[in-house]
């Protein structure tokens, strides 16, 4: 409930959009994909646009909305996620069973992805 928590602060601090709605233009070299841009979002620090830096000044003001390392899936310990920026209903749950958190950048429905059921 914590990090949909912080997904929803993000959202409100962004403009109504959510993290991970595509790979941010201002980003560390380590940040290529979504998947990698999300956690990114909410572990350092961004802009109004979603940009983000290693550091928070006056142009980088918002978060870290998860402190220290992100949150790790609890069905099977991992700590990473995928994200689906495409879908648009907000109904749409499907386990990927890619076993990490499952992010719908459009929708913000957040789920512990466990393999092979949906779970929110």
């Amino acid at each position: 409930s914590s990090l949909r928590s912080a997904v929803e602060l993000y959202y409100y601090q962004h403009n109504n959009k959510y993290p991970a709605i595509a790979v941010p233009a201002t980003k560390p070299a380590d940040v290529t994909t979504l998947d990698e841009a999300f956690i990114a979002q909410l572990t350092r620090y961004t802009d109004a646009s979603g940009n983000i830096s290693n550091s928070g000044n006056s142009t980088y003001p918002y978060g870290p909305y998860v402190k220290g390392v992100f949150p790790a899936n609890p069905y099977n310990n991992l700590n990473d996620a995928t994200i689906d920026n495409t879908e648009t209903d907000i109904t749409v749950k499907a386990s990927g069973g890619s076993t990490v958190w499952k992010f719908y950048s459009r929708t913000g429905v957040l789920m512990a992805d466990d393999g092979g059921h949906d779970t929110l």
